[in-house]
């Protein structure tokens, strides 16, 4: 019985080794994937031409901004607390717009405020929880049209003054789709139908407008997808970054709620259209990035689309305070930044 009691000590000794060393393998090896993950590793960045210079900041209270547009010298933002716009104005006074929407929509409803690209005089208000999008205008604290929608749908890009590009539920509850919503009377309808399906939360991105091509570009690996003005694909692109995983997900309640199995690390943040050049702002340091410089810098990579969207280059900036960024905005030769407590504008020279 000692014998017996002996080896059965032992065997359970053993067992307990191998389980702290397997753990402490696992979390060494977690540790390491993330580091790889962050890395990218496998590509090389070139700083570009392209040079900035201070030329104003504002104080902000601190909270979580956005920024709406850069028209003719004045920055108009928003305050994700409460229904209004705020200009600073070139002559720096300071203008404060409500938003002229039902009272009935809660603030966490607006999601998205844009200049209206077929008329600047007015400004687009998102509203996807309540199917519908404003146009407004802010000074005159008028609605200018109301598009209500028969569907849920996300990252609306104007197209025309009836029409926008939106992504909506794919065929299945696990999948998305780029389609265009035409409106008339009054009365909404589907014109098209993207053949690009997109897997739900593993693939969300950026919709952003380049001419008449519309690029669908993926928060959580390096594909960017870019579709004609009838949503056909014309070609899959990539950014420099080597990440091309999906993050996975796990369905819950007979399929009712889906979550990530583990939180992902986004690795392009924000991205926008200047000109001819598709601007992203990366997560992901190369090999020749200085690991500590580039924890402290935002990244901006450039692609050229007039040539399939080769890397032309790369602009860094340091961060305001280490902060992290909360939106960013290039246009008029003028790049804005939004951080919880400062708005900065950067003069462009390309």
């Amino acid at each position: 019985m000692k014998t017996k009691n002996g080896n059965m000590l032992l065997l359970t000794g053993i067992a307990i080794v191998c389980l702290i060393t397997g753990f402490l393998y696992y979390h060494f090896k977690t540790n390491k994937l993330a580091e790889n993950f962050f890395k990218g590793g496998g590509f090389r960045r070139s700083q570009t031409a392209w040079t900035l210079s201070l030329n104003k900041d504002y104080d902000l209270p601190r909270g979580y901004y956005s920024v709406v547009a850069y028209d003719q010298g004045n920055v108009l933002f928003r305050d994700y607390s409460n229904k209004t716009v705020t200009s600073f104005n070139k002559d720096y006074s300071k203008s404060v717009y409500p938003l002229p929407i039902p009272t009935t929509i809660p603030v966490t409803n607006v999601f998205r405020i844009s200049q209206n690209t077929v008329n600047p005089s007015l400004y687009d208000i998102q509203c996807s929880n309540n199917d519908q999008l404003f146009a407004v205008d802010l000074q005159n604290k008028k609605m200018a049209a109301t598009y209500q929608f028969s569907h849920y749908y996300e990252k609306a890009i104007r197209l025309t003054d009836s029409s926008f590009a939106c992504i909506v539920q794919g065929d299945g509850p696990t999948h998305m789709q780029p389609v265009i919503f035409s409106f008339m009377h009054g009365k909404d309808s589907i014109t098209r139908k993207s053949p690009l399906n997109l897997v739900s939360m593993s693939e969300d991105g950026m919709f952003v407008k380049h001419k008449d091509e519309l690029i669908y570009l993926n928060s959580y690996n390096h594909n960017f997808y870019v579709l004609d003005s009838n949503l056909n694909q014309k070609y899959i692109g990539n950014t420099i970054d080597t990440i091309t995983i999906l993050p996975k997900t796990v369905s819950l309640k007979n399929n009712t709620i889906t979550k990530f199995i583990k939180q992902p690390q986004p690795v392009n943040q924000f991205c926008m259209v200047v000109g001819d050049t598709l601007v992203v702002n990366s997560r992901i340091r190369a090999d020749n990035d200085d690991p500590q410089v580039f924890g402290k810098s935002i990244v901006l990579d450039l692609y050229d689309l007039k040539h399939g969207g080769k890397y032309s280059g790369t602009i860094y900036m340091d961060k305001y305070k280490g902060q992290e960024l909360q939106d960013i905005y290039l246009g008029h030769r003028k790049l804005l930044l939004t951080y919880p407590d400062k708005l900065i504008v950067y003069d462009v020279s390309l």
